[in-house]
């Protein structure tokens, strides 16, 4: 019996002396999360993108934010402001040119992500395109062509393009619209010449060229 005493004395002491558990290990802290204002511009055409389509950047990209008197917008088609641009989380834009002889060429690219679907934006500009006659960002009046045919980048969801002609400055506009998923991404191409005939041939080549940067802007949003 005192065998058995001491016996048992002794697991006793053991249990106790023995090394407590080592902790589980903490799991790894989260990666910093990325704002929607980063991912938009981190989704925008970079300069070795933009040299690859004979284009040189003028300015940006940069954000696009609200102030007291005015808001992220992705265009004003006809003149109309965009129901959903109320809906524009974030926003980025980015100024792009080239020079063909004669016939200078400007390309605005807006990259927006929205609180919806960004196809709905396009929708409305589709919807909006029913005027003859618009302005331009000066104020000239400018003859609203009509919607043209541009191959839709693979990937995008919705596309709508169309084009202005501005009699005065002997200039012409041609934008395009595309979506996919919670983006819309807006490119306004502007061909100026003495010759408005240079200018359309110079877009009829430059917007169908351009339309796949579309797509890999849209897809790293």
């Amino acid at each position: 019996m005192r065998k058995l005493w001491l016996f048992l004395v002794a697991g006793v002491l053991a249990a106790c002396s023995a090394a407590p558990a080592a902790p589980a290990p903490a799991p790894p802290s989260p990666s910093p999360s990325v704002s929607d204002q980063q991912r938009v511009l981190a989704a925008m055409l970079t300069r070795d993108e933009v040299a690859k389509y004979g284009l040189n950047v003028a300015q940006g990209p940069v954000s696009v934010l609200p102030n007291e008197t005015s808001r992220p917008s992705l265009g004003k088609p006809c003149g109309q402001r965009l129901a959903s641009d109320g809906r524009i989380s974030s926003a980025a834009q980015a100024d792009l040119y080239t020079s063909d002889g004669d016939v200078h060429l400007q390309v605005h690219q807006v990259l927006a992500r929205y609180r919806a679907a960004g196809t709905t934006t396009v929708q409305e500009v589709e919807q909006a395109l029913t005027c003859s006659h618009d302005t331009d960002a000066v104020g000239l009046a400018t003859t609203v062509t009509g919607k043209i045919s541009v191959p839709q980048a693979p990937g995008v969801e919705r596309q709508v393009a169309y084009c202005e002609d501005d009699p005065e400055m002997g200039s012409r506009h041609c934008y395009v619209f595309a979506a996919q998923g919670n983006y819309a991404m807006m490119l306004d191409f502007q061909a100026v010449s003495r010759n408005r005939a240079d200018a359309k041939k110079l877009l009829d080549q430059r917007v169908p060229a351009l339309t796949p940067a579309l797509e890999t802007v849209l897809s790293r949003g």
